[in-house]
């Protein structure tokens, strides 16, 4: 009896097991998409259809039965298909995957944000699910690709504007190599740029015809190495090196030697004392002054940035010192600074120079550049730059001279343009910061292009004696489109009417025009129209939930014939 008992005790329970089992969503468990689906084209009648596949396992004991489990497909709108699971992914010791056929009228010619599929596996004696469900959105399905989706996001902008008092580094290097800083603007005088370091040997070499650092000296100074400043430059050739290095730097900065008042305050780092450092010459970090004759074998220039001699607190390493600079004084030329040769009680005098051809007392005199940009030149060589790109010739333009920092404000097309400017403005040496403060039309939520009015008239032709008005309206498609495939109408709406036609000569997502066809059988002239896109069917009205854009305008066309 015990035994009988036992017996018939554990079938019960077994067959409660087993059909908890399936009650459960227990016979397969489906983990995740092996990739988006792929659209099948009907053969003969029939519709065409999307395959999902899912990677699966099934429990060791589910039953085998041919056929006795289905896939599940419930749609956003509550609609409910099944169809058998494929011989090879029933259960079994190789079934690894589910493949969800889905009816392509279910996914396309809807909102991406309404395509939502709960995926499934049923089992057919009762109906219960016997798997958990998988949900597919628009991520899962092909769509057409939109250039802007991987566009939409910046950042936008770049750099650091230039803070601080008085002068004001540059971060990047100038085409000859030179490095900047801005002396910013006072109410007294306008700013203006300076080069950090006097021009060097190697750099004169380069821009100056039969240059010569020995020419015109009778000394066995060793002043001829590349990284020394360029020394017996005469008044003109440092005229010509700064109309040299103009000519070479693509930017189109014009490039000039300071004024004696400019190189005195940037010198004396705006202090007012004879040197930076205050009024006695002697200070053996700050300035390369070795004295008078007879000199020593060892005497010479040091490169022009040695990290033996401090910078002045504007950042500018040998204004005292090293060699002489040229600046100008009224229409001639005046030698500053003093060299190292120079008897330190003698280091702040000017030196002026009446002909040009000359160096002066000798040759240790070389060449420091200097520029201008006013804010109405910075802005027009950024246009000049922008200039190669049709779609950001309407953009407004600040330069801010004094934080080397370019402003742009105004409409463009699209996110892509707003990056082409930010990277074209890369190229300018002399910005240090761009505030892209630019705007991109934005396709609102819940629809998928943005329409712009027409950007030419309207082209008549004539074919088979009908009288068609192509009209061309610039748009932007949404950063996620409908389901690939999706049937898109062109909608005309004018007041008492309306007329559509099947999108033509545009491609969602990569055509950035989009083509109206006014047929003047349906279509009447000399009336105001409204255009929008719609999924799937004509629109009804312009409320209609089909439509899928803006409303753009087309003006009534004034035509004489």
């Amino acid at each position: 009896m015990l035994d009988i008992k036992s017996g018939m005790l554990i079938f019960v329970i077994f067959v409660s097991l087993t059909g908890t089992r399936a009650g459960a969503q227990g016979w397969v468990k489906l983990s995740k998409w092996e990739d988006k689906a792929v659209g099948v084209r009907a053969q003969g009648p029939g519709e065409d259809v999307f395959q999902l596949k899912a990677e699966a396992s099934w429990e060791k004991n589910a039953p085998k039965e041919s056929g006795r489990f289905r896939a599940r497909i419930v749609s956003s709108n509550g609609r409910i298909e099944t169809h058998p699971l494929d011989s090879n992914d029933e259960p079994g010791a190789s079934a690894r995957r589910v493949i969800f056929t889905i009816p392509a009228s279910l996914a396309r010619n809807i909102r991406p944000e309404s395509v939502r599929f709960r995926l499934g596996v049923i089992d057919s004696t009762d109906g219960n699910l016997a798997s958990n469900e998988l949900i597919a959105t628009i991520d899962e399905f092909p769509t057409p690709e939109s250039p802007f989706a991987r566009d939409e996001r910046g950042p936008f902008g770049w750099g650091k504007p230039l803070e601080g008092p008085g002068a004001r580094p540059l971060p990047k290097s100038a085409p000859d190599g030179s490095n900047y800083v801005r002396i910013v603007s006072t109410t007294e005088a306008p700013g203006f740029f300076l080069a950090r370091t006097e021009a060097t040997n190697a750099q004169a070499r380069r821009f100056l015809k039969n240059y010569n650092a020995k020419a015109r000296r009778s000394d066995e100074f060793r002043l001829d190495r590349p990284d020394q400043p360029a020394t017996n430059i005469s008044a003109k050739a440092a005229d010509d090196y700064v109309i040299a290095i103009s000519r070479f730097d693509p930017s189109g900065v014009l490039y000039r030697l300071p004024t004696r008042d400019e190189w005195l305050l940037a010198a004396r780092a705006g202090r007012h004392f004879k040197f930076w450092w205050g009024n006695e010459p002697t200070f053996p970090s700050g300035a390369n002054f070795l004295g008078p004759e007879p000199g020593l074998p060892g005497d010479s220039t040091t490169s022009v940035s040695s990290s033996a001699f401090r910078a002045n607190p504007w950042g500018l390493f040998h204004t005292f010192g090293n060699l002489a600079e040229w600046a100008r004084k009224g229409t001639g030329f005046v030698r500053m600074g003093g060299h190292f040769r120079s008897e330190k009680e003698d280091a702040g005098a000017d030196v002026e120079v009446a002909d040009a051809n000359a160096t002066g007392p000798d040759a240790f005199v070389g060449v420091r550049p200097a520029f201008d940009l006013s804010a109405e030149d910075g802005a027009r060589l950024a246009r000049a730059a922008l200039g190669v790109d049709p779609n950001l010739a309407s953009i407004a333009i600040v330069f801010h001279p004094d934080r080397a920092t370019l402003q742009l404000s105004g409409t463009v097309s699209n996110a892509r343009s707003r990056k082409t400017a930010d990277r074209l403005l890369e190229r300018l040496w002399f910005v240090a910061a761009v505030r892209d403060e630019l705007q991109a039309p934005t396709v609102e939520p819940g629809k998928s292009a943005v329409l712009s009015a027409p950007i030419k008239p309207l082209e008549r032709t004539k074919p088979l004696g009908r009288t068609i008005d192509r009209a061309s309206l610039p748009i932007r498609w949404g950063p996620i489109l409908p389901v690939e495939g999706s049937e898109w109408w062109v909608n005309i709406f004018w007041n008492g009417g309306r007329h559509a036609h099947v999108m033509v000569d545009s491609k969602p997502g990569s055509s950035t025009t989009l083509v109206v066809l006014l047929d003047r059988e349906r279509v009447p002239e000399g009336v105001d129209l409204a255009i929008a896109l719609s999924l799937g069917a004509q629109a009804a009205s312009a409320d209609d939930p089909r439509i899928v854009s803006n409303l753009a305008a087309i003006p009534a066309p004034r035509r004489g014939n």
